[in-house]
């Protein structure tokens, strides 16, 4: 439904913002990210549970339709919002996307080694797919 450049197009302001980067280097950072499939697979899992999360009774054909056709329109994407109290998990998503890009530092994969750091990770995905999920339903 959406190809990795969609996605790239989506996530790149989020990237910037998070890592204070330019545009189009936050926008390679991405690409590359996108191209570990497990990052794909979260991320993919994290906005098709922020679709749920913001229309929980419509159903599965009607969501998958909307977000087809939403997403075939050009548009410029926002990055999200980081509220002080979601820091840490906004943190560890830009580390695992780091990690992906194979671009991360020893300490800071090591940190999400840890079941905490797997938590707060979660946390993160969810905070990006509620993100990229209201981005598609706009």
């Amino acid at each position: 439904m959406m190809n990795r450049e969609r996605l790239t197009e989506m996530l790149t302001p989020t990237a910037a913002k998070l890592r204070n980067l330019r545009l189009d280097d936050a926008y390679h950072r991405v690409s590359e990210a996108l191209r570990n499939p497990r990052f794909l697979a979260d991320l993919q899992t994290s906005i098709w549970e922020g679709l749920e999360a913001e229309r929980p009774d419509e159903p599965e054909a009607t969501r998958l339709d909307r977000v087809e056709k939403r997403g075939q329109r050009p548009r410029r994407y926002k990055a999200a919002t980081v509220r002080p109290s979601d820091e840490g998990a906004w943190t560890a998503f830009s580390i695992w996307l780091d990690q992906s890009a194979n671009i991360a530092s020893g300490e800071a994969v090591d940190l999400l080694a840890t079941d905490d750091g797997q938590r707060i990770l979660r946390r993160g995905l969810a905070l990006i797919g509620r993100h990229l999920a209201n981005e598609l339903l706009r």
